[in-house]
């Protein structure tokens, strides 16, 4: 890795997406104080640090790491008391985040999942387009059309696995679902709980085991981010089994349970 050439410089004024996803992390963090190693910070620092490189921002080594993102949560403290000043960089931001959601934690939070899955799903686009060329569109326009599968490819491979940031996903089965289940209870959707790195690909993939006039897929409904991927998987685990407890288990990643209950998985 090539060393900084201005490791001074002065990193971009946060944005109003920043802004609501720090206001998220301080209301489900008060009234704790927002140390730079809990894990609130860490994985809001990791995530920004994500968005920021889809912006194409050349980011130094301080770019919204822990100490910045830690001080930018603190700050909203403030704004939430009505203190912060004027003098203040990004105060007046900060303020009109509180306005806009009368600082109420649900309406954040949702506005802040709702973000992050945008923004995973430019991040996942970004990974396929390098890797297999852009993304139909609208994938109705080729349902009746046969897949022109890869060409195979011969030599030695090498595989690195490295440890990265991971979310805990929540898919929903989507179709005539009922009828492929015995005694569904009304009211209960078809989910599957996994973990991955790439929740977006990881939904294409689940979703081409599919024929497309069979009128089943999966879709996204909520992802939980970890610094780690062993963070996830022990977070996974741990959900599995309370649904299973809960006899909500339907085996392996699958559960059956309303999807408006999801929202309360993470808490």
């Amino acid at each position: 890795m090539q060393p900084d050439d201005n490791p001074r410089r002065r990193n971009p004024d946060w944005t109003e997406d920043e802004t609501l996803l720090a206001l998220e992390a301080y209301l489900r963090l008060r009234p704790k104080s927002a140390r730079p190693d809990l894990d609130v910070i860490i994985e809001l620092s990791q995530f920004l640090q994500l968005y920021g490189r889809l912006r194409g921002i050349d980011a130094g080594p301080t770019f919204r790491n822990v100490d910045g993102v830690s001080r930018k949560v603190f700050k909203l403290s403030a704004s939430e008391r009505g203190e912060a000043p004027d003098t203040v960089r990004g105060a007046e931001l900060e303020r009109t985040i509180w306005i806009r959601y009368d600082g109420d934690p649900e309406r954040v939070i949702e506005a802040a999942e709702a973000l992050r899955l945008a923004i995973y799903d430019t991040a996942a686009r970004q990974d396929l387009n390098a890797r297999e060329g852009p993304i139909a569109p609208n994938a109705a326009d080729t349902e009746d059309k046969p897949s022109r599968g890869p060409a195979p490819v011969f030599g030695e491979r090498t595989v690195v696995i490295e440890d990265s940031d991971c979310v805990v996903y929540v898919h929903v089965l989507e179709g005539a679902v009922a009828p492929l289940f015995d005694a569904l209870p009304d009211g209960d959707d078809v989910l599957k709980i996994g973990r991955s790195n790439a929740p977006h690909r990881r939904l294409r993939q689940l979703n081409a085991g599919f024929p497309p006039a069979m009128g089943f897929r999966w879709s996204l409904l909520a992802v939980k981010p970890f610094a780690d991927a062993q963070s996830a998987h022990d977070a996974e685990q741990a959900l599995l089994l309370r649904l299973y407890g809960e006899a909500r288990s339907l085996g392996g990643e699958f559960v059956k349970a309303p999807r408006a209950s999801v929202k309360t998985w993470f808490d």
